[in-house]
C-alpha cells in the first residue's frame, strides 16, 4: 500500500494446514504474517523495518524439523 509522504506499507498472511510426512512428527497448522513498512527520502534511497512469522513466538514447518522463529530486521536499500 502506498502511503502519503513517500511511504509503504505491505502486509502478506500465510496459512499451513496440519502436516503428517511418513517417519517425522506431524505438524500443527498455523497462521501467521509478515509486515513491511518502508520510507523512500529519495528515489535512490529506501530505509525498511519488517517483522516476519508475526505474531507467534514460534512454530514448526515439514515434517517436524526445526523451529522456524519470529524475526524483525531493519534493511537499507540504495539503488545506482
Amino acid at each position: 500500500m502506498d502511503l502519503p509522504h513517500k511511504t509503504e506499507l505491505d502486509f502478506w498472511v500465510r496459512q499451513t494446514s496440519a502436516l503428517q510426512v511418513l517417519g517425522a512428527p506431524p505438524v500443527q497448522g498455523f497462521t501467521v504474517f509478515d509486515v513491511r513498512a518502508g520510507w523512500h527520502p529519495t528515489n535512490l534511497l529506501e530505509f525498511s523495518l519488517v517483522g516476519r512469522n508475526l505474531p507467534g513466538a514460534r512454530h514448526r514447518e515439514f515434517g517436524g524439523g526445526e523451529l522456524v522463529r519470529r524475526s524483525v530486521y531493519a534493511m537499507v536499500t540504495c539503488r545506482f
